[in-house]
């Protein structure tokens, strides 16, 4: 039996931009967002089902910064439960900081910048 290594966690349907490429149906209908709760649960679950390669963990969104919270949360839990495990979070970048940047460094939490589409849309 295949057991899942990655866990992708869509942190909200929010995002700070209106990317027209974007394929994620963001900041349409009602705002939906997971708590840390909800996400420290998920981890667990992904955590307790038997380990067959390296386990990822993916923050998406919408935009996971907008959650930072959450997102910061979520990665000492997981790093606290399973410090092997490999993060990577999506972003548009917008929300970087030097001291988010610092944390995620420190972390080991790869970070993504989603920059999609033609020469037109992004200039």
């Amino acid at each position: 039996m295949n057991f899942p290594n990655t866990l992708m966690i869509y942190l909200s349907n929010r995002c700070d931009m209106a990317c027209r490429y974007c394929y994620v149906a963001v900041n349409q209908g009602e705002p939906r967002y997971l708590c840390v709760d909800q996400v420290r649960d998920a981890i667990d679950s992904f955590l307790r089902l038997p380990e067959e390669a390296p386990r990822k963990i993916f923050f998406l969104g919408g935009e996971p910064l907008l959650r930072w919270s959450v997102l910061k949360a979520s990665i000492l839990h997981g790093r606290k439960s399973s410090p092997s495990l490999q993060y990577q979070v999506y972003t548009n970048g917008l929300g970087l900081t030097p001291s988010r940047l610092r944390f995620l460094s420190e972390h080991r939490v790869d970070v993504i910048l989603s920059q999609d589409g033609e020469k037109g849309t992004n200039d």
